[in-house]
């Protein structure tokens, strides 16, 4: 029975190793498709552009600001998300995220980078996505990925939708 098992998972072995090569080079696409919008986006003139920017108090916190930037392009006359970034402190503490989409508007990566509350340190969290499926991450010791990605995941559909929201809002008042 022993070498029943053993020589099943050695079989299968070199399948998981297929599927993580495969996913890994998804990963290597998605950041290929992250640098050239970055890069299309940064160079741009800012037409396909909605900033939201809003200052609020928070009780204990003081002064916050958010800035929130959704890219789009246009796609068959549809305003089509592509990349949000958004930055905003709560207290003396400074976060920044950038969501990224393909262009059904799925999100295919999340970036985000924080101040440590108890020192001056910065952290950096990445998750990678493909059909909605986390495929990779690159989180802090003792970070559950599966909640910690599906989270963003869901927040990067509110998003999307709010963005839908506003662009239908200003094509009704034009």
């Amino acid at each position: 029975m022993k070498n029943i098992i053993s020589f099943i998972a050695i079989l299968l072995l070199p399948t998981s190793f297929i599927f993580a090569d495969e996913k890994m080079d998804r990963v290597l696409e998605i950041d290929k498709i992250y640098a050239n919008d970055k890069h299309y986006f940064e160079n741009t003139n800012n037409r396909n552009l909605v900033t939201i920017s809003a200052d609020y108090l928070i009780p204990d916190s003081g002064q916050t600001q958010r800035l929130t930037r959704y890219y789009f392009e246009i796609i068959n006359s549809m305003p089509k998300l592509k990349m949000i970034k958004e930055s905003f402190n709560i207290g003396k503490r400074n976060f920044y995220r950038e969501y990224l989409y393909d262009k059904n508007g799925e999100l295919l990566f999340f970036y985000t980078q924080f101040d440590q509350r108890s020192s001056s340190l910065t952290t950096e969290h990445n998750c990678y996505y493909q059909n909605r499926q986390i495929i990779h991450s690159k989180l802090s010791k003792g970070i559950n990925p599966d909640s910690y990605c599906t989270g963003y995941l869901q927040e990067s559909i509110k998003q999307n939708v709010l963005f839908q929201k506003y662009m239908n809002f200003q094509k009704r008042i034009e």
